[in-house]
């Protein structure tokens, strides 16, 4: 359940585009991360933390994928979609519309 990147984007703007696909819990254990603790602090094995996650990933947040659009002028977006190949299909396509048309396209998903 780890976050996959794209190679990163540049249109003709020559900004950098970095867009990524990951599980929707992903957020979670960032924010978490950011805070000093480890993924729900839980006092016991890592292993069980793991499993936690996993749960909340396919039970809560009913297998719900994001895709993470940041740029190097510090637009960014979060698209959540339903499932996985949606979520790499979304991304190859705005991945392809920052190539075209270079940050408006990601200015366009956060309008949209």
């Amino acid at each position: 359940m780890a976050r996959q990147f794209l190679d990163d984007a540049y249109g003709p703007d020559e900004v950098r585009v970095t867009i990524a696909v990951e599980p929707a819990v992903r957020r979670l254990v960032r924010a978490r991360e950011m805070l000093g603790l480890r993924a729900f602090a839980l006092p016991f094995n890592r292993q069980v933390n793991d499993r936690l996650m996993s749960f909340l990933q396919t039970t809560p947040l009913r297998r719900r994928w994001a895709v993470a659009i940041e740029t190097d002028t510090g637009l960014t977006a979060r698209i959540r979609t339903s499932t996985r190949e949606e979520a790499v299909s979304l991304a190859r396509a705005t991945w392809h519309d920052v190539r075209r048309r270079g940050v408006t396209a990601v200015a366009d998903l956060g309008s949209a």
